[in-house]
């Protein structure tokens, strides 16, 4: 990842997609669905070249006999001078200089699901707005549409929380039954998130197409929305 002159902040022959993973391993990815590629899933993610830098979403999928694990800056090429790069997770709190070469430990409780991270890359000067930009605290709870909606091989759920809470999001059938917990009780912190699903239920086997569910509790909060799977 980075910022190259031939770069696009769409999707450029710099974007590689991933590749599928075999068994049980743990994966980083840049989700794109907007970009309406298959699987939506890529390695790389590659910037025009801003004077303000960058926030990079991504996600690390961890397998259910994975209960923590590590992120450090392996390698950094031509950063310029004073600028900084900050990682942060919004379901644990923190804000991490990589620069400082220390690996960062995390640890998860997911099933087969994601956390979501987010990275500044870009001068220090412009560091307080990013940051606010990362960690704004919405005013009401909410969930939004999932995109793209009808979806593929993979989809985006967004949802906002005012405040800390227990979160479970579960996948339904349209015969109300679950076919997927991306989260069953787990802590997040007050924020704005965003979430992947892949089309896969708990097993891990792609299901069929049709209309299915998606449902976030968060405390005593609940809302339920469609969407349409097309294979």
């Amino acid at each position: 990842m980075g910022c190259l002159n031939s770069a696009a902040d769409d999707f450029d022959p710099h974007d590689l997609a991933e590749v599928p993973p075999v068994g049980e391993s743990l994966n980083l990815y840049f989700a794109h669905p907007e970009w309406n590629l298959p699987d939506g899933r890529f390695t790389s993610d590659f910037r025009t070249i801003q004077e303000k830098g960058h926030i990079w979403e991504f996600c690390v999928q961890a397998p259910r006999n994975v209960q923590n694990f590590q992120i450090k800056l392996e390698k950094v090429i031509n950063l310029p001078d004073n600028w900084k790069i900050i990682l942060t997770n919004k379901q644990q709190s923190g804000l991490n200089d990589l620069l400082n070469q220390k690996p960062i430990e995390y640890r998860t409780d997911l099933q087969h699901s994601s956390l979501q991270f987010q990275l500044y890359i870009g001068p220090a000067v412009h560091l307080e707005n990013e940051v606010d930009k990362m960690t704004k605290v919405p005013e009401k709870f909410n969930l939004a549409q999932n995109f793209p909606n009808p979806l593929n091989a993979m989809t985006i759920i967004e949802f906002d929380l005012p405040e800390a809470a227990l979160v479970d999001v579960t996948i339904y059938n349209a015969l109300g039954e679950p076919v997927r917990k991306l989260f069953r009780q787990t802590s997040f912190m007050a924020g704005h998130f965003k979430i992947s699903w892949n089309d896969t239920d708990d097993i891990g086997e792609t299901l069929p197409s049709g209309i299915y569910f998606y449902a976030l509790k968060a405390n005593q909060d609940f809302e339920m929305r469609k969407m349409i799977f097309l294979r």
